[in-house]
């Protein structure tokens, strides 16, 4: 471990760590952004978890309450405000109506597309780039409501045919449980590492392209429920670090979280609802 890094422990409830991603990253750093949709003012200043502004691509929109998110491209990414790295937490979204595209990608905006909507939603942190979806490298893991997998570093795990329905329609509920045992871990420091203040300008807390060291948490356990109903496949063993809620969108595709404590399936007792999450302090 070198001078510039951090060996972070995991908190309690009580205790936050810094941490830190942001909205807009490619995989070039200084690269400029499309110009936000929507009325976002990158300022997350809500008290209780939301869709941030900060942590997402620019071309979500979000609704005023921060809970509806709509995806206007190709796949991109928004995260929750707030996260852990210890403890049990669940939290749902509810499949909403897909968006009709009127302009997209340099289409007229006379051209009406109703595109093919896909969702991923699970748990990652904040390291990757916004503009892929959740699951696409080891820090991150999802449920595919197209394929009805589950992914992680770029590979998908196939769901028991048993267990598959038609298909995800609007008003489907799929719900994300994530169980940290808090092992530490270690972050070199955006802060005092001037090769990494473009990514720290972005809210990213590395280069994408160079993850962390993985210290795998032994205990650690992600599992997705479909309207109530536990999948049998999921993630065990996963890196340990600081982990949001996460949801990736792909044409026109749209969502609603439910950070609780109301869930609509509630899988037992022996969890905190996503209302509870602890901000990051940077």
């Amino acid at each position: 471990m070198t001078e510039n890094s951090v060996k972070i422990e995991s908190h309690s409830k009580k205790e936050t760590i810094s941490h830190l991603n942001e909205s807009a990253s490619t995989s070039n750093p200084r690269k400029k952004s499309r110009k936000n949709t929507g009325k976002d003012n990158k300022v997350d200043n809500f008290d209780s978890p939301v869709f941030s502004v900060r942590y997402k691509d620019p071309s979500i929109e979000l609704s005023d309450d921060r809970l509806t998110a709509v995806g206007y491209k190709g796949w991109s990414t928004v995260l929750l405000t707030h996260g852990a790295s210890s403890g049990v937490w669940y939290f749902e979204i509810t499949v909403l109506e897909p968006r009709v595209i009127s302009k997209f990608l340099g289409h007229s905006k006379f051209l009406n597309l109703k595109q093919d909507p896909s969702i991923r939603v699970g748990w990652s942190c904040r390291y990757n780039r916004l503009d892929t979806p959740v699951g696409t490298s080891t820090f991150g893991y999802s449920f595919n409501t197209k394929t009805y997998s589950i992914f992680s570093n770029a590979k998908a795990q196939e769901i028991h045919e048993s267990e598959k329905i038609t298909q995800i329609n609007p008003g489907d509920v799929i719900g994300c449980l994530i169980k940290l045992s808090g092992v530490p871990y270690e972050l070199e420091d955006p802060r005092n590492c001037p090769h990494l203040h473009p990514y720290l300008e972005l809210g990213l807390l590395c280069n994408p392209e160079v993850l962390p060291k993985v210290i795998n948490d032994p205990n650690s356990l992600i599992e997705f429920y479909i309207n109530g109903k536990k999948l049998s496949a999921n993630f065990t063993n996963i890196p340990s670090g600081f982990y949001h809620p996460t949801v990736s969108l792909y044409m026109g595709s749209s969502v609603k979280i439910n950070i609780g404590p109301n869930f609509a399936f509630f899988p037992h007792t022996e969890l905190e609802p996503a209302l509870k999450l602890l901000r990051p302090q940077i």
